[in-house]
């Protein structure tokens, strides 16, 4: 009816009148009352105009049309009345309820050229809503596509990082309510960035997204899985009661997901590592069981356990009679200052990690560094130290002492998905502004860094953390690492020191690594400093900052406050 008129009236021989002068120009309907108007509107749609007059017994002609109005905005309304009524019909006009009024008696005439006048309106409002709707539908549509990219990983088309976050979350509190148990999985594609560099990037991101889809054929409907690293998954198994059924299980899951991709006219092989955690055996939180998938993760990658792995808080493997368990309360972090040596205070600490052994004896992480790496305990005990570095600077600032503290980190470390987020969720739940954590990463490490790496660095700095080389000059002294890494500090390896006494072209490295320094906008600090005379050295050369024996040897956190607490 989206080109019909109505007329109505409640005197019939009007309606007849009209429906005789108008019915060879238009397409009309009658109605002889309201009720019926609305009617007729209910079961045949809306009209492109409708006429009525003013005064009608049951309901006058402004309240019909602001009903009509209600119904389809788009129709066109014209109202009859006589001279009396003007003041209400206007008013009605000027709240938009009426589009037009006429007055009595109207002209055959004059009312069909104000109903065509209506008609074109009709089509105009009709055209503008029709192109609002498709308006409305492509924003809704391009709003839903920019949220479904938010959320999908585009590479592999699995739900991204922070969706499979939320999709165990969501997981874990519906199991929490049934009792039931599952498993979460980390799958690594193995020598991933080997794969890249052999076969190119495009190849990788094949090679990811076939193990993907066959990862996804492969797992029950309703089961979480995304992409969660560069070059992992992680997915759930509604399963997980015995750590024997899940390891066959996974065993059959990577001989399918496992095998080769084509590509190129060239077979690339693919080989997984895997780790698995069980809810709620291991963790009853998402990023728990997370964590203890990947120390899992690790030890297959290391081949100090079974691939695939389930985890279990299995001894860690040492010799010569040490403890065959490494637990974090066996953990310590001493702390040696860093020192202005012009006026002796400590402008940050360095926290060194220790580990305690039944007689009390402290061992050095040189002599557990291997044990600890090939457990796939490296990631978590650096997660520790930081969170304890920052626990102990904030005891400190309440106490007194506001100095940054330092922490030796490694590349495999930030190689890790989740560090970044470990750091800042060490920094914000102890409490500590950001620059009173400083992270050290050797040199030699950055020699190797991953696109990872180097993100996660500039997302640390970003976040107010203070960057560190550490031991420069041990490797090949790279200018690009100073130029391209966000990093505030540098610190020189103490051969620097021990050789400076001994070979005067030292000295002349040492001026040019402090100017290249200030350049750079970084401070230096010189490790090793044992003897007044190497102190008076570095001052005379320009270097005011330096840690070493000479000033103090690492101490406990209680004892580095006793000795450096302002009075």
């Amino acid at each position: 009816m989206s080109n019909t008129v109505m007329l109505i009236d409640d005197e019939p021989h009007i309606l007849a009148a009209y429906q005789r002068r108008l019915g060879k120009q238009f397409d009309i309907v009658t109605a002889d009352s309201p009720k019926k108007a609305l009617e007729l509107i209910e079961s045949h749609g809306p009209f492109a105009v409708v006429v009525s007059d003013l005064r009608m017994p049951g309901m006058d002609g402004v309240t019909l049309l602001k009903t009509i109005r209600d119904m389809s905005p788009e129709t066109a309304r014209i109202m009859l009345t006589g001279y009396g009524d003007l003041g209400s019909v206007v008013e009605a006009v000027n709240e938009g309820r009426i589009h037009k009024y006429l007055t009595k008696p109207t002209p055959a005439g004059v009312l069909a050229e104000s109903i065509r006048e209506a008609m074109a309106y009709h089509a105009q409002q009709t055209s503008m809503q029709a192109a609002a709707g498709r308006l409305t539908t492509e924003a809704v549509r391009h709003r839903t596509t920019q949220q479904k990219a938010q959320r999908i990983d585009a590479t592999t088309g699995l739900p991204n990082r922070k969706s499979t976050l939320e999709a165990l979350e969501r997981k874990i509190e519906r199991h929490a309510e049934d009792g039931g148990v599952f498993t979460v999985v980390v799958v690594d594609i193995d020598n991933f960035t080997k794969l890249n560099a052999t076969w190119g990037a495009e190849a990788g991101d094949q090679v990811l997204s076939v193990v993907a889809d066959r990862l996804a054929s492969v797992l029950d409907e309703g089961g979480v899985i995304g992409r969660w690293g560069s070059d992992s998954i992680l997915f759930s198994m509604d399963f997980g009661e015995v750590s024997d059924l899940v390891r066959d299980v996974l065993d059959g899951i990577g001989d399918i997901v496992g095998q080769g991709v084509n590509w190129d006219c060239d077979y690339i092989p693919v080989a997984l590592s895997m780790g698995a955690a069980r809810y709620p055996n291991d963790g009853d939180d998402a990023k728990d069981l997370i964590h203890r998938a990947e120390i899992a993760l690790e030890r297959a990658r290391a081949g100090t356990a079974p691939n695939p792995c389930v985890y279990s808080p299995e001894p860690l493997p040492v010799q010569d009679g040490r403890p065959r368990m490494l637990a974090i309360d066996q953990l310590e972090l001493h702390y040696q200052p860093q020192i202005d040596i012009k006026d002796g205070k400590p402008v940050a600490a360095e926290a060194l990690l220790r580990w305690r052994q039944p007689d009390g004896e402290l061992k050095a992480p040189a002599d557990f560094n291997d044990e600890a790496t090939r457990a796939g305990l490296i990631v978590p005990i650096g997660a520790w130290a930081v969170a304890e570095a920052c626990r102990t600077a904030a005891r400190w600032r309440d106490r007194g002492l506001r100095i940054p503290v330092a922490v030796n980190i490694s590349a495999l470390q930030v190689d890790n998905p989740g560090f970044v987020d470990t750091v800042k969720d060490a920094v914000k739940q102890s409490g500590i502004d950001p620059d009173m954590l400083e992270l050290e990463i050797n040199e030699c490490e950055m020699l190797r860094a991953t696109e990872t790496v180097n993100n996660g660095l500039e997302e640390l700095d970003a976040f107010g953390v203070r960057l560190c080389i550490d031991d420069f000059g041990s490797q090949y002294a790279s200018l690009g690492n100073l130029v391209s890494h966000p990093f505030k500090k540098m610190k020189l390896e103490p051969a620097f020191v021990a050789r400076m006494d001994e070979d005067k072209r030292v000295e002349t490295v040492l001026r040019w690594t402090i100017g290249l320094a200030d350049a750079c906008g970084m401070r230096i600090v010189v490790e090793g400093v044992e003897t007044e005379a190497q102190k008076e050295s570095l001052l005379t050369h320009g270097c005011y900052y330096a840690q070493g024996y000479l000033f103090c040897e690492p101490l406990t956190e209680e004892d580095f406050l006793a000795r450096y607490q302002p009075n």
